[in-house]
């Protein structure tokens, strides 16, 4: 049997220990440690302003961790979170539209353009929702 020294090798060939003693297994890894946050940060808000820092923090992630983005990360951070339905969204889109680009590939030309004149009416649609919107 192999019996590893202090430093993790094996006494009598001097090479890493393995988890099996097998060829080609790999060496033991050290261990992950975690980060250790040991200093401490007081700050007084108002009611409003906890209920607020409350709200925006979420339910997932907690205030400390929020802060700390806030802090170290920026404001991005949270802006990527927030766009994350909008991405879905227009992913959804992307893949209806190229179901409807194979569909009208096998019908023939009236039945096209018939289908083209729907989505420009829903384009035109979309564009007068979004000025509604500016306003």
């Amino acid at each position: 049997m192999r019996t590893p020294t202090a430093d993790g090798n094996n006494k009598a060939t001097g090479r890493p220990t393995y988890v099996r003693n097998f060829p080609g297994a790999l060496p033991l890894q050290p261990r992950y440690e975690p980060m250790k946050r040991d200093r401490n940060i007081k700050l007084r808000v108002t009611e409003d302003e906890y209920h607020a820092l409350i709200a925006r923090a979420g339910r997932t992630r907690g205030v400390a961790s929020f802060i700390r983005d806030r802090l170290f990360k920026g404001a991005h951070s949270e802006h990527i979170a927030n766009e994350r339905p909008r991405v879905l969204l227009l992913a959804r889109v992307h893949a209806n539209l190229v179901l409807i680009a194979r569909a009208i590939q096998e019908r023939n030309l009236v039945e096209q353009i018939e289908i083209i004149s729907h989505l420009v009416a829903l384009e035109r649609a979309i564009e007068g929702r979004k000025r509604e919107e500016e306003l």
